[in-house]
């Protein structure tokens, strides 16, 4: 749209960083310490400053205007990403706007987000490893760059290539997902975040399964996978910063 981010402030460029938090504690009468019992992270309104700063290129004409308004206040929540942090992303839906003007059509614009998240986010990975020819148990590999929560709970599919598959993660003190009585063919999904499991067949498959949702800890994991199959995981994960 031909627009920059930009500050206003003594050449300091504002961003946001950490987590917004709302504390859970008690007051107890004639205690000067309060109980604490958690904290809660919060979602939190972003202010932006945009403007056109090419040289010779700096008057909004009315098409401009309309354009400009029509990208930012779209409905829902849409990626916002930073040429300078080009792999976090904001989920931000516009809610207010306000043009500074020299009386020349020639100024910047001040704007509030609502963002989605408390955090930003890692753009989707999706890998896939082709297990067909497991013969007994591979060690895969999978990193889980989050500081912001011990585990991460990621999205997995499994092409079903045995009647039973094992995902023992080593570095969580050999946690370990078991599925058993499987039919060669079928596609299992599991959902580790909303606690579901779906096959392609339309069976159900919790009298299958022994109710450990797989999980990533932070930092390197090592999944140790018996049986043959196809398994690809999904991820985006939070990052504060």
């Amino acid at each position: 749209m031909g627009v920059s981010l930009i500050s206003i402030d003594r050449g300091w460029l504002k961003r946001k960083f950490g987590v917004k938090k709302s504390i859970n504690k008690e007051k107890i009468r004639y205690r000067d310490i309060p109980i604490y019992y958690n904290s809660e992270k919060q979602t939190d309104t972003i202010s932006i400053t945009i403007a056109k700063i090419n040289i010779g290129d700096t008057v909004y004409e009315q098409e401009e205007w309309e354009q400009i308004a029509q990208w930012l206040f779209a409905e829902g929540y849409h990626e916002f990403i930073s040429e300078d942090y080009p792999d976090r992303i904001l989920y931000l839906q516009f809610i207010e706007g306000e043009f500074n003007d020299n009386w020349k059509n020639e100024g910047y614009i001040e704007l509030q987000a609502d963002s989605l998240f408390p955090y930003y986010l890692t753009p989707i990975q999706t890998r896939t490893f082709d297990l067909s020819s497991n013969n007994s148990s591979s060690v895969i590999k999978y990193y889980n760059p989050s500081n912001v929560d011990k585990y991460y709970k990621p999205l997995i599919k499994i092409e079903v290539l045995s009647n039973q598959i094992k995902i023992k993660n080593i570095d969580i003190n050999n946690e370990e997902t078991i599925f058993s009585d499987l039919t060669i063919g079928e596609i299992i999904t599991i959902d580790s975040e909303t606690l579901q499991i779906q096959s392609d067949t339309g069976n159900e498959r919790i009298s299958n399964f022994n109710f450990v949702y797989p999980r990533l800890t932070q930092g390197l994991n090592r999944l140790e996978i018996t049986g043959k199959c196809k398994i690809t995981i999904t991820s985006q994960f939070p990052i504060i910063m």
